[in-house]
């Protein structure tokens, strides 16, 4: 959750960088930039393991792809995403969801 909300304030940098810069908006390529609120919405709506583990790695791949521009800003969404994702120690839950994954795997 940390991290959606983390992606929807880079988001919202990454759209004032470009309504405020001398930039035509009709040119921006905007499901790119609204690409890192998406993945970071799936751990939110899915949330298993794999999901958060997938989410992470797009994410950090995006930044590092847009960071000559708008990626920078999505960093802080980035390093939450990759937190949310280590696994938790043996015999611990770190989240909630993380029991429902072991609760529909068994019979």
């Amino acid at each position: 959750m940390l991290a959606f909300g983390l992606a929807i304030l880079g988001e919202a940098a990454s759209i004032a960088l470009v309504i405020g810069a001398d930039f035509d908006p009709a040119g921006v390529r905007w499901w790119l930039l609204l690409l890192p609120v998406v993945v970071a919405a799936l751990p939110v709506s899915l949330p298993t393991h794999g999901t958060r583990v997938g989410a992470a790695i797009v994410l950090a791949l995006w930044t590092a792809l847009a960071s000559a521009s708008v990626g920078l800003f999505f960093l802080p969404a980035t390093l939450a995403a990759l937190v949310a994702a280590r696994p938790a120690k043996p015999g611990r839950v770190r989240l909630k969801s993380d029991t429902l994954d072991t609760a529909r795997s068994r019979p």
